[in-house]
């Protein structure tokens, strides 16, 4: 699997990847904004947009999605992978572990599977079937490949004077190179010192990519260039866009040479780091994640059970294990609560989920569960938090998404009793769950 390298690059299942490397345009991941509070002590506390998913607003998928993609938890009030995140660095005093992804990968045997831990230690070992996959440490950046264009030399059409071409691959993101005057028809260019087999390129301008129009080009002898990128300006996004951009090549060269074709919003070519790599390198912006996460980012996928050990100055503060599931044999109802009053408004949330028949909760089941209330309450809504879902909320029925579900009980007013509310889907064991009202 590959990550994201841009926060604004979203998988095409029109779900926000649970790695949650993701952001809209105008925001950051979560860890961004703990090393902003960090860093900027005089800060008292932080604000998340938002606590929950909300209909409307249903960014990044504004076309095809009823609600927001930005909460900790869902739509339904059931908590997302980056739920834990959060808990994590808020509640340092609260022992978390908490393992993603979930471990169902049936077209994955033997590929790779990254794995992320949430935890308010310091460090954690992982284990699969058994086998350690190697103890991670907070504030670790794994490695990236080698960059060809670091600190070699480069050229330019033109430069202002304190921003000379070499500005533009030393590595200092606060360094650039700035072509002497804006329009297009200006260009930077490295020589890598041999030829190199070239798969990835980073380029990170001064203003916003999307302001930048321009030819990638390659060469073995700065001859016959062959064209590897073409890009276009864009007015997307809408407000501010990402600085850097990414691009997948196979291509051998020795000389790589960037041309401006076109040049938005009075912008001027100007480079901060161009970098030219063997592979896919991970992008910067994901630097601050080995902070707040632990990841394992090439475990090679097999099915059966992953464990974390996490630890703090030391010492063993929990485990969480995440194992694979079978197909789904039963469904279980557990009630936020048993005891309601028969007022009228009060309500009980039961989570509704898609166990195997060891009882491992099975995350791809999206079963269609139906459900049955006796007693003095009625169904006040159903959900998944499936932000793509149009099922109707006032209804007896709802398939599951992950394997999971939400069910909203309403007590009625006047006389106390027995509530007992059944769940059923075809090939599943049903379930049942007793629940009492009182005056």
């Amino acid at each position: 699997m590959n990550f994201p390298n841009r926060k604004n690059e979203y998988s095409q299942q029109f779900q926000v990847n649970s790695y949650d490397l993701n952001a809209a345009d105008w925001s950051d991941i979560p860890d961004s904004e703990f090393k902003l509070m960090k860093d900027d002590s005089f800060v008292a506390g932080e604000f998340v947009w938002t606590g929950f998913d909300y209909l409307g607003e249903p960014t990044p998928f504004s076309q095809e999605a009823k609600s927001s993609y930005f909460g900790i938890v869902d739509l339904c009030g059931i908590p997302k992978d980056r739920f834990y995140i959060y808990r994590s660095y808020w509640r340092p005093e609260a022992t978390t572990v908490h393992i993603l992804p979930h471990w169902n990968w049936p077209d994955r045997v033997g590929k790779n599977v990254p794995v992320f831990v949430y935890t308010n230690g310091d460090s954690a070992e992982l284990f699969l079937n058994g086998k350690s996959l190697g103890r991670r440490q907070k504030g670790v950046i794994a490695e990236k490949p080698e960059n060809f264009a670091r600190g070699k030399p480069a050229t330019a059409s033109s430069s202002q004077p304190d921003h000379a071409p070499s500005l533009a691959n030393d590595a200092g993101r606060d360094s650039r190179w700035t072509a002497a005057a804006a329009g297009a028809n200006q260009w930077w260019q490295v020589d890598l010192g041999e030829t190199r087999s070239i798969r990835y390129l980073a380029i990170d301008f001064e203003r916003e990519e999307k302001n930048s129009g321009y030819e990638v080009k390659v060469s073995t002898a700065a001859a016959a260039w062959q064209t590897v990128v073409t890009k276009a300006t864009s007015r997307n996004p809408q407000w501010d866009g990402p600085t850097q951009i990414f691009h997948d090549v196979n291509v051998q060269g020795r000389y790589v040479r960037i041309e401006f074709t076109n040049m938005a919003n009075g912008a001027w070519a100007s480079i901060q780091e161009f970098a030219v790599y063997p592979q896919r390198a991970e992008s910067a912006y994901s630097d601050v994640t080995y902070t707040y996460r632990l990841r394992w980012n090439d475990v090679v996928y097999e099915p059966g059970e992953l464990k974390a050990v996490a630890y703090k100055n030391g010492q063993q503060i929990g485990e969480a294990v995440m194992r694979t599931a079978g197909k789904p044999a039963t469904i279980r109802l557990t009630p936020d609560r048993k005891d309601l009053a028969s007022t009228g408004d009060d309500l009980c949330y039961l989570l509704v989920e898609a166990l195997d028949e060891q009882g491992t909760l099975c995350p791809l089941a999206d079963n269609l569960v139906r459900f049955k209330v006796d007693g003095p309450a009625e169904i006040a809504a159903v959900g998944n938090g499936n932000p793509l879902s149009i099922e109707p909320f006032q209804t007896d029925y709802r398939k599951l998404f992950y394997g999971k579900a939400m069910l909203i009980l309403r007590t009625k007013a006047g006389p106390a009793g027995k509530v007992r509310v059944s769940a059923e889907s075809a090939g599943l064991a049903p379930a049942d769950c007793l629940l009492m009202t009182q005056r």
